[in-house]
C-alpha cells in the first residue's frame, strides 16, 4: 500500500507501508522538511529583507532627493533673488544718478545762460547809454570846453546874448 503526503515544501513523497522503512523515511522527510523549511524561510527572509531594503532605500532616496531638490531650489531662488535685487538696485542707482546729473546740468546751464544774458544785456545797455549820451552832446561841446553857440535846431534863449 502506498500513500502520498504533501508537505509545505510542495514535494510529493511516497512511503512504503513497512514500519521500519516508513518511520525512517518519515523521519528523514520530517528532518528534510524542517531543513527545507529553514532553508525556504531563510531564503524568503533574505528575499523579503532585500525587497524591503530595496523599497526602503528607494523611498529614502526619493525622499532625500526631493528634500535636497527643494533645498537646492530654495537656495538657488534666494541666490537668484539677491542677485536680481542687487542688479536692479545698481541699475536704478545708475539711472537715478544719470537723471539727477542731467537735471543738475540743465539747471546749471540755464542759470549760467540767464547770468550771461543779464551780464550781456547790462553791458549792451551801458554801451548803448554811453553812445546815446555821446550822441546827445552837441558837437561843439565834445571837445571838453564850453563854447557858446547857437544851435538852430535846439536854440536855448538863455545861451544867446
Amino acid at each position: 500500500m502506498s500513500i502520498s503526503i504533501r508537505y509545505t515544501c510542495m514535494v510529493n513523497i511516497k512511503l512504503v507501508c513497512s514500519n521500519c522503512k516508513s518511520y525512517q523515511t518519515l523521519t528523514k522527510i520530517k528532518v528534510a522538511g524542517r531543513q527545507a523549511g529553514r532553508q525556504a524561510g531563510r531564503q524568503a527572509g533574505r528575499q523579503a529583507g532585500r525587497q524591503a531594503g530595496r523599497q526602503a532605500g528607494r523611498q529614502a532616496g526619493r525622499q532625500a532627493g526631493r528634500q535636497a531638490g527643494r533645498q537646492a531650489g530654495r537656495q538657488a531662488g534666494r541666490q537668484a533673488g539677491r542677485q536680481a535685487g542687487r542688479q536692479a538696485g545698481r541699475q536704478a542707482g545708475r539711472q537715478a544718478g544719470r537723471q539727477a546729473g542731467r537735471q543738475t546740468d540743465r539747471q546749471t546751464d540755464r542759470q549760467t545762460d540767464r547770468q550771461t544774458d543779464r551780464q550781456t544785456d547790462r553791458q549792451t545797455d551801458r554801451q548803448t547809454d554811453r553812445q546815446t549820451d555821446r550822441n546827445n552832446i552837441p558837437l561843439i561841446y565834445r571837445s571838453g570846453c564850453i563854447i557858446r553857440a547857437i544851435i538852430p535846431s535846439k536854440c536855448q534863449p538863455e545861451l544867446c546874448n
